[in-house]
């Protein structure tokens, strides 16, 4: 292809549209029918596949993720380019740009492609190694098709608008069409490996006139041109079949067929050469320059209840982006980026020293970020560490919980970092929070530790776990329906409803209302239904103490006969 030329008009790209608005209608009738009926299937989300990896259970996320696998093992990568909404985000931001005149180029990098297969890893591979290791099992445990809790392991809307914002339309900015797909999807990984088993390609026939409408018009950086001239099919991975190359060929040359896959793919011309590095690559030295960013940006921005896995990836990829620009700006005498030119002959230029200082501001603040996640981690190694004190705190009257003295360093250690983030983080930080409210409990101040909580549980009222720490908090000051009214509202997002009933019939026993407190360990058997033997004998043991306490002896005996049978059934293999 000696020079650029406008692509064609591709017919297959109104197709690909209109399947992922239909993509997108599902979603969202999906998401409306749970809203309606207050339950219906899973997610259709590959993420939610983490859920056996850590726990063994099957959903319909697992599923959807498996199938695609399988699918693109023999089909190619459809599934990304004809139904990933990823995917159409991007291509809608890369048609915004064209239409403005943009036309964003692709990074190129060798080491930041590496990424999606670390997320990869971090996401399916390590929980299950886990799981394995510390005796949890490799397999199935629990099959879940439908669930109440749709949107417990998805953002809320403002950090979820955020993360399209940025993944699908910024990202392409600056590192070019389905930048995210190239440097940061997870799914990405498997989906590209799979993919060069697939026998289902693009190739071509001898009517190709190496024209170059093909490479112009794919939206994924593929230089198809050049594959199809050199192995008679395209073998790059990157290769998501939107068939836009198949649909502007001016001569009929490409189509989808099968045939050899692209591992098994052999050079057909004599004097093959493996491709040069394209003008404008990062070198060597500049990949670790982008390594660095992208860690500095990943592990800045990670976390804190608010900033999800996979926008950080797409968040590292912009930091890794400005590390390198800043590196170029700093290093080279003469420069340009997006045909404006930054320094000539060693002096800035106005656009320059904006974008100097634009990537300046973004690499410094990731940097700031990473160094508060350092000090986290060593609030958390030691925070950890005092787990034995704060087991017992609320089961001791008030006044009597201390620090055990193999304890107390590590609390005094704990205590310095969570100030210290306190103090150098302008935004309030949840888990420093609540850190920092039990390191103060434990050195006796009860009312910050009950202002704290309430800021942590405003701050992230999913996680029901700092609720009940709070009600646990309640009980042990004997304020009974404070925790009362705590407790009943984790009903609106903890997954298992039969824990949040028996830490409320335990508070009804405290309580001294007995009758309600049966009424909750009834509840709480309802609530777990079948299949639980050691749940379901630890509810009527609970049972069994409130029934002699009203002296119901029979009935408390019809119990313990019930657990006899549960334990039972524990005891076979």
């Amino acid at each position: 292809m000696a020079q650029a030329i406008s692509p064609r008009s591709s017919k297959a790209s109104r197709w690909r549209a209109a399947v992922l608005l239909l993509v997108h209608l599902i979603l969202g009738l999906h998401i409306l029918h749970w809203l309606v009926t207050g339950r219906s299937l899973g997610p259709l989300e590959p993420s939610e596949g983490m859920a056996f990896s850590k726990q063994g259970v099957v959903n319909v996320g697992l599923m959807l993720f498996a199938v695609a696998i399988l699918s693109c093992a023999v089909f190619g990568r459809f599934f990304c380019g004809w139904a990933c909404h990823m995917v159409a985000l991007q291509d809608l931001a890369l048609a915004f740009l064209k239409r403005l005149g943009i036309r964003p180029k692709p990074l190129r990098s060798r080491l930041l492609a590496l990424v999606p297969l670390f997320g990869f890893g971090y996401m399916y591979v390590v929980p299950w190694i886990y799981r394995a290791w510390t005796g949890g099992g490799v397999g199935v445990r629990e099959v879940e098709w439908t669930t109440e809790h749709f949107w417990d392991n998805f953002p809320g809307w403002g950090v979820g608008l955020a993360t399209l914002a940025i993944c699908g339309f910024v990202v392409i900015y600056f590192l070019g069409a389905k930048g995210y797909c190239t440097y940061a999807c997870p799914y990405g990984a498997i989906l590209g490996a799979v993919d060069g088993l697939a026998p289902n390609r693009i190739r071509v026939n001898d009517d190709c006139q190496q024209c170059g409408h093909c490479t112009a018009a794919c939206t994924s950086n593929v230089q198809v041109h050049r594959e199809v001239r050199d192995f008679g099919m395209v073998v790059d991975a990157g290769c998501m079949k939107c068939l836009d190359c198949v649909s502007v060929c001016p001569n009929g040359a490409l189509r989808v067929g099968f045939g050899t896959p692209a591992v098994l793919a052999k050079p057909r011309v004599a004097d093959f050469k493996k491709p040069a590095r394209p003008k404008g690559a990062p070198s060597w030295l500049e990949e670790i320059v982008l390594v660095a960013g992208f860690l500095l940006g990943f592990f800045g921005f990670r976390g804190y209840f608010v900033v999800p896995f996979l926008f950080s990836l797409g968040i590292g990829g912009l930091v890794a982006w400005f590390a390198l620009a800043l590196s170029r700006l700093l290093g080279r005498r003469d420069l340009s980026m997006g045909g404006k030119p930054m320094r000539k002959e060693g002096r800035w230029t106005g656009v320059g020293m904006a974008m100097a200082f634009l990537a300046a501001l973004v690499v410094l603040s990731a940097a700031w970020g990473s160094l508060l996640r350092w000090e986290a981690h060593l609030r958390d190694k030691h925070f950890a560490l005092t787990a034995r004190s704060r087991a017992v705190w609320f089961q001791l009257e008030r006044g009597e919980g201390e620090i055990l003295i193999e304890e107390q360093s590590h609390h005094a250690a704990s205590l310095k970092h969570a100030l210290r983030i306190e103090r150098w983080n302008p935004w309030a930080n949840p888990q420093n929070q609540l850190e920092l409210a039990w390191l103060r409990l434990m050195d006796g101040d009860e009312a910050s530790f009950e202002a704290g909580m309430k800021e942590v549980v405003a701050a992230a009222p999913r996680q029901t776990q700092f609720r009940m720490d709070l009600a646990h908090f309640l009980i042990w000051q004997g304020r009974y329906p404070e925790a009362r009214q705590e407790l009943q509202q984790c009903f609106q997002y903890h997954r298992r409803k039969h824990q949040l009933w028996a830490e409320l019939g335990l508070l009804e026993v405290l309580a001294s209302n007995l009758d309600e407190a049966l009424r909750c360990f009834e509840q709480g058997l309802q609530a777990l239904g079948e299949g639980h033997p050691a749940e379901e004998a630890r509810l009527r043991t609970f049972r069994i103490q409130v029934l002699r306490e009203q002296g119901e002896t029979e009935r408390a005996e019809a119990e313990e006969r019930k657990i006899e049978a549960l334990y039972q059934k524990l005891e076979k293999p």
